[in-house]
Order: structure tokens, then C-alpha cells, then sequence
């Protein structure tokens, strides 16, 4: 068993006890207590309730052990399921932590990031089962494959806030906080135009896992196409073909830098703009450029995260979506009666 799943077991041990008021004094055992009864490292305890405190359930004081925070109340509990893996997520998730503090509420967070990866599975169904289980009116929830999610009828009778794009059909009177994915596709259009780019050219490196999972219908909702259609709507308007400047990537990983280097390695194919949909996806694309001696003059990527400010080795400017205030909607969203809550899109806008 690996350390992240006992951890996931300490943690499922420790939130039913809160719930069920198993320690009426408010003390929590101690590490020592817990890493024998579970068999584990006190690390791995540590690792547990380092959780819990991070999400305003317990705190942890010197010479009196662990407590269930004075702030606790499970009608004051927000339960999220969230993707708080990654660079962009990770920023927003810290965010709505603070703010949710600040508020006077807790917040009971279960990462989806990695859903589809056999290892991860467990322990997030593991979590989305507790969470649904919690005596709380106040939920957001990730639309990143949502209905691919166990407990998820529990979950929507909760009347979740939907957060940053939604996969499939939109569940009926459901609202959410939602970033504007084709503005982004634009003003990545825009600005290589605006640079003079006669070859602009969108790579979208995440085809494959997109065909894989979604049929036509569903990808009418996806972040990618979204991008791709404002894109291809900017490029209309300035009188170019959409079809000859999209390009998207239907191999596998290991097929994905040969594919690009194909692009890159041959005058006639050469782009003079790129535009990703990600940070991550730029700083990959114009490592490949690289190494075939050929870099574009103009180039935008998609986040503002480190990737874009140098992580990978490259710097530039990027399209930025503010994970403040995407933390300040959803907080404010989830806290507004269901019969007046409405749809949020939060703008992003251009850093060079």
C-alpha cells in the first residue's frame, strides 16, 4: 500500500470521526496513537492531518495536541471536487482556501486531477463517497468529466456551483463560474495578427485523450474547441483559412514530438506565429522548434503560469484568466441561494 492511499485512509478515518462527534472534547488522538493503530510511518500521519488543517477542520497547537477547529461546523462546510493538481488549478484551489478561512467556513476538497489514471482512481472514489455523504448544502464541482464521477447523483442533489468548463450537457437549473475559453482562442488569434504573422499556426497538443473520451456532442463543450473556434473566427474575419492554421494532434505522447518536429523541420510547413492552449504545451512545441533549429519570431501561450515566466527555459507573454477571482466567484456563487444564482465568465486578457 502506498503512502498516499494509507494517508487516505487516516484521512476517512479522521473526518467520519468529526462528523459522527466521536471526540466530544474537540482532541483529536495523537500522531504517535495514530501511526500504531494504522501501522504507518508518522509522516504519513502527519501528511493526514497537515490535510486537514490546510482545509480549516482541525488546528494544531503546541503542548495541546490536535483539535477540531473552532471555526468547524458542518453547516458552515463547503465540499469541492476539484482538479488542485497543476499550476493554473493549484493557484485557484490555495485561493478559495484563504478566502473560505477568511469567511469564517471550511472547505473538504477531493483532487480529481489524474482521474483517469488507474492508480489515482481508488482513492478519489474513496473521496467522492465521503464527500457526498457530508450534511452540506454548499458544493462546487469540477465540470472536467463530471458524469464520469461515482456518487454523482448524490453530489448534483447538492446543487453544485459548476466550475471552469463543462463536458457535457449542462445538468438542468445548474450554474457555475466559467472561464471564457473562446475569448482566450481570439485574442491568441489576435495577437499574432497583430504581429504581422502571415503562418500563424494553433497547436493543440491534447487531441488524442479529447477523441478518445468525447463524441462530437460532448467536444462542443470542451476547453479545446471552444479555443479553436474563437481562433478560427479572428482568422476568418482577417481573410486566412482556419483550416490550413489549426493543427491538432490525434497521436499518442510519444508520437507528439515526432509529429510537431514534422512541422518545424521542413521550410514550407514553418509557422511564423504559434499559439497553445496551455503554458505547458508552448514551452514543449518550442522545445521541439528548437531543437530543429527553427524558432517562430512570435509565439503566446495560455494561463500565466511558471511555464510562461521561464520554468521550461522559455519566456513569453501569455493570456491570463486571474485564479483570484475565479476563487472569489465560486465562493460567492456557492454561497447565493440556488433560485438566484447565475452563470459567471470570467474574462481573461492579454500579459506581454
Amino acid at each position: 500500500m502506498e503512502r498516499g492511499e494509507k494517508s487516505e485512509k487516516i484521512l476517512e478515518y479522521l473526518r467520519d470521526g468529526i462528523r459522527s462527534g466521536t471526540w466530544d472534547n474537540s482532541l483529536l488522538p495523537k500522531e504517535t496513537e495514530l501511526a500504531s493503530q494504522f501501522g504507518v510511518a508518522r509522516g504519513t500521519v502527519r501528511h493526514a492531518l497537515e490535510h486537514l488543517v490546510s482545509e480549516g477542520v482541525i488546528e494544531r497547537k503546541k503542548r495541546l495536541g490536535t483539535m477540531i477547529s473552532r471555526n468547524y461546523n458542518p453547516a458552515k462546510l463547503i465540499g469541492a471536487v476539484l482538479r488542485y493538481g497543476g499550476h493554473f488549478h493549484e493557484d485557484v484551489y490555495a485561493h478559495l482556501q484563504r478566502m473560505t478561512a477568511e469567511a469564517g467556513l471550511c472547505i473538504q476538497a477531493v483532487d480529481v486531477w489524474g482521474f483517469d489514471q488507474p492508480k489515482l482512481r481508488k482513492h478519489i472514489r474513496r473521496g467522492l463517497t465521503t464527500l457526498s455523504s457530508l450534511e452540506t448544502n454548499y458544493m462546487i464541482l469540477d465540470g472536467y468529466i463530471y458524469k464520469a464521477y461515482p456518487m454523482i447523483d448524490k453530489l448534483l442533489k447538492k446543487n453544485p456551483v459548476f466550475f471552469d468548463y463543462i463536458d457535457y450537457d449542462i445538468p438542468e437549473n445548474a450554474t457555475g463560474v466559467f472561464i471564457d475559453y473562446y475569448e482566450i482562442g481570439r485574442i491568441g488569434a489576435s495577437y499574432l495578427i497583430e504581429k504581422g504573422c502571415k503562418r500563424p499556426l494553433l497547436i493543440d497538443c491534447d487531441g488524442p485523450d479529447m477523441f478518445r473520451r468525447f463524441d462530437p456532442e460532448d467536444f462542443s463543450h470542451h476547453r479545446s474547441k471552444l479555443i479553436m473556434d474563437g481562433f478560427a473566427d479572428v482568422l476568418k474575419e482577417n481573410g486566412f483559412d482556419p483550416a490550413s492554421h489549426i493543427y491538432i494532434s490525434y497521436s499518442k505522447k510519444k508520437k507528439l514530438a515526432d509529429a510537431i518536429y514534422e512541422i518545424f523541420s521542413h521550410p514550407k510547413s514553418q509557422p511564423d506565429g504559434i499559439y497553445t492552449g496551455n503554458d505547458s504545451s508552448l514551452n514543449l512545441v518550442l522545445t521541439i522548434a528548437k531543437e530543429c533549429g527553427y524558432i517562430p519570431k512570435h509565439y503566446i501561450g495560455c494561463l500565466n503560469t511558471d511555464w510562461c515566466r521561464g520554468l521550461g527555459g522559455f519566456t513569453f507573454p501569455s493570456i491570463i484568466v486571474s485564479p483570484e477571482e475565479c476563487a472569489r466567484a465560486l465562493l460567492e456563487q456557492v454561497r447565493t441561494p440556488v433560485e438566484l444564482r447565475k452563470n459567471v465568465y470570467i474574462k481573461p486578457y492579454l500579459k506581454s
